[in-house]
């Protein structure tokens, strides 16, 4: 049931996207100037993102130290969790562009989509 409600969910947010951007062409231009749009903001984001990830899990596995073994192996695992998010978030900015770019033949270039030949 889970996977479902998010797949809706992501459906949704995804159509309003390419609802939501006014603009007098249609089809292909609108998706491409919003997956532009979303591309820049992503790539805005990720870093900073992934960075304080980085640090809260420093922070968390340092801080899970001083207690017990319960509390050690909790925090281990919440540490670990941050990286693993914060690759996550590398990943997707380096792989995002090139796909988004391989999928409709052109370049996000400023927020603006421009076709290559």
């Amino acid at each position: 049931m889970k996977p479902l409600f998010s797949f809706i969910l992501f459906s949704m947010l995804l159509t309003g996207f390419i609802f939501a951007y006014e603009d007098e062409d249609s089809g292909m231009t609108k998706l491409t100037d919003v997956l532009c749009k979303v591309e820049a903001q992503l790539i805005t984001l990720l870093g900073p993102i992934a960075f304080l990830l980085v640090v809260m899990a420093a922070v968390v596995y340092g801080g899970s130290q001083l207690g017990d073994a319960q509390l050690r192996a909790k925090g281990q695992g919440w540490a670990v969790m941050a990286i693993v998010g914060a690759v996550i978030a590398f990943v997707i900015m380096m792989f995002g562009p090139w796909l988004v770019e391989t999928m409709f033949g052109g370049k996000c270039e400023g927020g603006e989509w421009v076709v290559t030949e």
